[in-house]
């Protein structure tokens, strides 16, 4: 938790959530084998539903066809009304191609489930028009059906070919934030109209200071080179707190800033407004909680 002031690194956090460490014992839901799942929906009355995106069939080799599912006991089962892209008559601009994230407000059970779908494979750098989307999804049949209520589409303007969007988050106010974890930037969304700007700042590349190496189980990974990655809201402070795989630093904007650039696409106060919260690391996913809490894996 922050205050209004930037917070020290990491010790300080830790000092903040005493016995958090000793208190949290992980219970395995459900092992996925070889397969890689991503995205991921929790909500109390229902499985959680899962993502499974296309990376390319050389890199992820046990992928299901199917993009969404639901693990139920010992076993996932396809989210029925979506479909994927390597299920059979589907569409890469209605249907659905490498899911990377999902997002579901935990507390509510009546809200909607956000499907990001970045569109296309990183191996695959060209993007057809329409194909990276944000799909607004509701969940029936204790969510086990989905039905589509709204595809939100980008242009190559606001997602250039190239591009590779991650992760997701709504705020309070209407707006979806959309980071692109390739280029750098982050796609702000206009819930009501479907109008989408993109956000840029040099903060959003990946970048390590001199004497920082990118190490992960005796591997020096210095050039696996990832730009903005996860994203959380507060909504105790509206305030979006976001930062590269690739960097050390936690960033967070205050949310009125950015949505007060959005009419013009014109940022520049939302940058300036950026704080630095300190050196945490490398983390990949983020996440807020309704008390002010935020969370890195």
């Amino acid at each position: 938790r922050f205050e209004s002031t930037p917070t020290p690194p990491p010790p300080a956090m830790r000092a903040v959530l005493p016995g958090l460490a000793a208190a949290s014992v992980p219970t395995i839901i459900h092992d996925f084998g070889k397969a890689v799942a991503t995205g991921l929906c929790v909500r109390e009355g229902m499985g959680p539903i899962v993502s499974f995106p296309r990376w390319g069939d050389q890199v992820l080799t046990d992928q299901p066809e199917f993009a969404v599912g639901v693990v139920e006991l010992d076993h996932v089962v396809p989210l029925r009304g979506l479909k994927g892209v390597h299920q059979k008559g589907a569409d890469p601009v209605k249907d659905l191609v490498s899911v990377q994230a999902l997002y579901c407000d935990p507390h509510n059970k009546t809200a909607p489930l956000w499907v990001l779908d970045t569109g296309h494979s990183p191996l695959d750098p060209a993007l057809a028009e329409g194909a990276a989307k944000l799909v607004e999804v509701e969940l029936r049949e204790h969510g086990e059906v989905g039905v589509v209520k709204r595809t939100y589409t980008f242009s190559k303007e606001i997602v250039p070919d190239g591009s590779a969007l991650n992760d997701v988050r709504l705020d309070t106010s209407g707006y979806a934030y959309i980071t692109d974890s390739n280029l750098g930037g982050i796609v702000v969304v206009d819930l009501g109209t479907g109008v989408a700007r993109r956000w840029s700042d040099d903060r959003m590349k990946p970048r390590l200071r001199d004497g920082e190496h990118f190490v992960v189980q005796g591997h020096d990974l210095d050039s696996f080179q990832v730009a903005v990655d996860g994203i959380a809201y507060s909504p105790v402070d509206d305030y979006l707190y976001w930062k590269p795989i690739t960097h050390t630093t936690l960033y967070r904007t205050k949310a009125s800033t950015v949505r007060e650039g959005f009419p013009s696409g014109d940022f520049a106060a939302a940058s300036k407004a950026t704080q630095d919260l300190g050196i945490f690391g490398f983390h990949d996913g983020l996440d807020a909680d309704r008390e002010g809490g935020v969370y890195l894996t």
